[in-house]
């Protein structure tokens, strides 16, 4: 998943993500758990942050040393604990991860006093997951064993001692949602438009009905 076919996208949202990381942790240790190629690295080292990477896919990890990173091939739960980081990041990741409460344990032992968490997952509460159902490509069983409201994932965090600082709704998904009431495939690629007054960007995200949660959290 070499995010670098869709940099336009991927700059935007890991954008959104950092602003809204900078708030609470504007500066410091870095790590991105499942980072890829590097793409998000790339955008927090440019903003004064010191990366690091983890990346158990070695074509992708060896691609993201090729652009300067420092990257490991180790899941968090191999990670020496004598790392110790301010931010630890999770995009688009803790949606596969079947052990949830434990990767926040091992988080915790390795973020600083008053570390912070930023994840990005997909929203059970979504409205395209709520009208698409089995249609909606959040509901994949062979890669997401997981998935969380926005009340669940609080609960979970909370379990495992973070609090939650702030939590925002990102990607509207309404392209999908008009196509499929139009008896389209929802992600052809098409999008007509004669429902968008109904599917608003403003509505849904507003109302916590994005396709994604972005989550920052302290370590308590």
């Amino acid at each position: 998943r070499d995010h670098r076919a869709d940099a336009q996208f991927y700059h935007a949202i890991y954008s959104h993500g950092l602003d809204l990381l900078v708030n609470y942790r504007p500066e410091g240790a870095l790590l991105d758990v499942g980072c890829s190629s590097g793409t998000f690295l790339k955008l927090a080292e440019s903003k004064g942050f010191e990366v690091t990477g983890l990346e158990i896919n070695s074509e992708e990890a060896a691609d993201a040393r090729s652009r300067g990173l420092r990257v490991q091939e180790v899941d968090l739960l191999s990670l020496e604990d004598s790392s110790k980081f301010d931010v630890i990041c999770f995009w688009d990741v803790f949606e596969h991860l079947k052990f949830p409460h434990q990767i926040l344990r091992a988080a915790s032992s390795l973020l600083l006093e008053d570390g912070v968490l930023l994840l990005q997952i997909p929203s059970a509460d979504a409205l395209s997951a709520r009208v698409l159902r089995e249609h909606c490509n959040m509901f994949d069983g062979l890669e997401h064993v997981a998935l969380y409201t926005h009340q669940s994932i609080r609960q979970c965090l909370e379990r495992n001692d973070f609090e939650i600082l702030e939590v925002v709704d990102v990607i509207d998904d309404a392209a999908a949602l008009e196509n499929f009431l139009n008896y389209e495939d929802p992600y052809s690629g098409s999008f007509t438009g004669s429902l968008s007054d109904v599917f608003s960007a403003d509505f849904i995200l507003g109302n916590n009905f994005g396709y994604k949660m972005q989550i920052v959290a302290r370590k308590r």
